[in-house]
């Protein structure tokens, strides 16, 4: 019996006696499989590259390859440790496998970038086989979606032994293109030489897609807010302004930085603020409210708001936010506005007793639509050319004169023309006007047509604010002087009416005391008979 150095080692015994005293197959494994083997070899004469494990005297498990032959009824055995080699290849084949199931794209070149291997996934993607590309290099994925530059920037990146990361776009074997996450990393050998180039990639085709289709909804969202007039505000549970959207930003009451972030009874008056909260309280209710409507004084003159308002859910148990568009209906309030006040004068005219008492109505109508703290209304006498303020209500006080000859003033020259007037303090176009009175920064008058005859005309006035008025209170009071012309002018009518009827019964009453007496003054002296006529017309 003969056993050498090594094989004690590999069994971790101390010295050749101690193995030949030992049973050796005792420390096999699987003791059925190594006699299969060793029958091999008395049946065959030998057995070559058999592989069993061991555990040394120590307890470590080894590997080993096994030869064996029968030669003059000895058997010659010759034991090789390959355990590091197995685990090794162990390793490998782990990794393999690894490699070979990853969801990711793997692709292994050489220095040159000649494709070495590719992993299930990649044929997956890109529809490449790997036989199709062993060899060839990963152009033939090229999609002339990067320049050439980025291509040689990666060369110098990963040729210097850095890691390059970046997302390609490439082409599959179908022509479509396709998104990846790119990772190059440079392997080196044990003198730290570069052999190879390991490649993953991540397919982000998917998610680009999603990118786009919810850029694309974004767009459409922001293309659809911006084509909407409305404000905009996201409001929480406990009435704070969180953000907000507004095409115009003079549509605002506040600048944002004065409102963001504070609660609505902070950036609004109490009226408005109290008027949104209970329509988001209702709307907490119903999950939405349409319709309620407020108002705000802005620099421009009062604003009107109608309110649509939405729940927007939060997550977890948190009480939801409020979406809430504000749409400006100012114009439509005013239209509503000026026709309840067309309507009013006209119910004033039929129920007033006299045109004095009509005037402070109509003064207070026209309040209604536009700033009307200073007003007057002036009356012509055409056969006189004179004009009358027969109402006349100012700051400045009371009119000293009230008659006017028609001249180069404003109201004249409204009168005159028979259209209505703008005038703003500083305008060049109104030069060679005389200003009767304090002059104002802002005046506008109308004419009152009655019948196709200008009868007079009606003014407000603004003595500081020149922006007071616009062409927008021009329009309005040029209908409301339509109707007071009308009601003016029937009431005038009216008047001379009444003037008239009263005239005739006074010469019917005339005639009847002249024929009642004529025949008993018929005697009487010329005095007595006067003195009689006198006394009866007293009674008339």
């Amino acid at each position: 019996m003969y056993a050498n150095q090594a094989a004690v080692r590999i069994f971790d015994f101390e010295s050749v006696e101690e193995l030949f005293q030992a049973e050796t197959f005792r420390y096999v494994v699987d003791l059925s499989h190594y006699r299969a083997i060793f029958q091999k070899v008395l049946s065959n004469g030998e057995a070559l590259n058999e592989e069993f494990d061991i555990l040394t005297t120590k307890g470590k498990k080894r590997h080993l390859l096994y030869s064996a032959a029968l030669e003059n009824d000895i058997v010659i055995s010759t034991l090789v440790d390959i355990t590091d080699r197995t685990i090794a290849q162990q390793e490998i084949q782990k990794l393999s496998s690894i490699v070979s199931q990853m969801a990711d794209t793997v692709v292994i070149t050489d220095i040159e970038g000649n494709i070495e291997y590719v992993n299930p996934a990649f044929e997956k993607l890109t529809g490449f086989t790997r036989e199709e590309v062993y060899g060839k290099t990963p152009r033939i994925l090229k999609s002339e979606m990067h320049t050439a530059e980025f291509y040689q920037e990666l060369w110098n990146v990963i040729l210097r032994g850095d890691v390059f990361q970046a997302e390609i776009v490439n082409r599959k074997k179908s022509g479509e293109l396709y998104y990846e996450t790119k990772t190059i990393t440079p392997i080196r050998d044990a003198h730290g030489v570069i052999t190879n180039f390991v490649a993953t990639g991540k397919d982000n085709t998917e998610s680009r897609r999603s990118e786009r289709a919810l850029l694309q909804s974004q767009q459409q969202m922001e293309a659809t807010l911006n084509a909407l007039p409305d404000l905009l505000f996201e409001v929480d549970a406990m009435y704070r302004i969180l953000d907000y959207r507004a095409p115009d930003q003079q549509n605002l009451y506040v600048k944002p930085e004065e409102f963001i972030g504070k609660s609505i009874f902070e950036a609004l008056p109490a009226d408005a603020a109290n008027t949104i909260k209970h329509t988001l309280e209702d709307t907490l209710h119903d999950g939405k409210h349409f319709g309620t409507a407020y108002s705000l004084t802005m620099p421009d003159g009062v604003r009107w708001f109608e309110l649509s308002v939405s729940t927007k859910p939060n997550i977890g148990d948190a009480p939801p936010n409020f979406i809430v568009l504000a749409h400006d209906v100012t114009e439509r309030q005013r239209s509503q506005d000026l026709q309840d006040v067309l309507y009013t004068i006209a119910e004033a005219a039929q129920n007033a007793q006299s045109l004095q008492e009509l005037y402070p109505q109509i003064h207070a109508q026209i309040g209604r639509v536009m700033y009307a703290e200073n007003f007057y209304i002036a009356l012509l006498d055409d056969a006189a050319q004179v004009m009358e303020f027969v109402y006349f209500v100012d700051e400045n006080g009371d009119e000293d004169e009230r008659v006017y000859p028609i001249g180069r003033g404003l109201t004249s020259h409204v009168i005159c023309t028979g259209k209505s007037m703008l005038f703003v303090e500083g305008n060049e176009r109104y030069a060679g006007l005389d200003v009767i009175g304090a002059p104002a920064a802002a005046w506008l008058g109308a004419p009152l047509i009655a019948r196709g005859k200008t009868i007079g005309a009606i003014a407000v006035q603004h003595y500081f604010n020149t922006e007071m008025y616009t062409e927008r209170e021009q329009r309005m009071l040029e209908f409301v002087s339509s109707q007071v012309a009308t009601v003016i002018d029937r009431k005038q009518a009216e008047g001379r009416q009444e003037a008239q009827q009263e005239l005739l019964e006074y010469q019917y009453g005339l005639v009847e005391i002249m024929n009642s007496i004529s025949t008993r003054f018929i005697n009487l002296p010329i005095d007595q008979i006067d003195a009689e006529i006198d006394q009866a017309l007293g009674g008339i």
